[in-house]
């Protein structure tokens, strides 16, 4: 029977194992996948500076009105007093969202028109124009608060942004 080999009887030398890759310097795919992922983190960053401009004040707008509404349904205001809110809360998110125009000077006709000139479909009709227009400075006001909060609603989620978005240093 033969006699096992042993380390020693073999003229045969170690495998010599190549230097592990190291991390640094990266190569020209991680380069690139870097610059790409910075771009997109600006672009989304953009993004919602923007969608937080167009919304932030409407989302206060909206806050606003249930808290108005909420105040009416339990009793704690009058429908002259939550009437008179509502309105003035609709006249506030009107010149946030143009303050280019003098809207704060408008009033009557001028004021609906502008309020249903902003929206796709006019909200205002003439029955609710009536009432904003004559019955607001009335000691009694005969308006149906439901009615009128469900229209500044929608008026406030649907009326056109006159945001311009730009970038600083764009324009100089």
């Amino acid at each position: 029977m033969a006699e096992p080999l042993g380390k020693t009887s073999l003229p045969i030398e170690d495998i010599i194992t190549p230097e592990s890759v190291d991390f640094w310097p990266l190569a020209i795919g991680w380069w690139l996948l870097l610059i790409l992922s910075f771009i997109v983190m600006v672009g989304l960053f953009l993004i919602y500076k923007k969608h937080k401009k167009k919304w932030g004040y409407r989302k206060q707008a909206l806050y606003l009105l249930e808290q108005t509404f909420k105040k009416w349904k339990a009793k704690k205001s009058s429908n002259e007093d939550t009437c008179h809110e509502l309105l003035t809360l609709l006249k506030r998110t009107a010149i946030t969202a143009y303050p280019d125009q003098s809207i704060s000077s408008l009033h009557g006709e001028a004021w609906l028109d502008l309020l249903n000139s902003q929206t796709p479909s006019p909200l205002f009709d003439k029955a609710m124009r009536n009432v904003i227009r004559t019955q607001q400075y009335q000691k009694k006001v005969n308006v149906d608060i439901n009615t009128l909060k469900n229209i500044c609603e929608q008026w406030i989620k649907q009326h056109k942004s006159q945001w311009k978005f730009t970038v600083k240093g764009e324009n100089d």
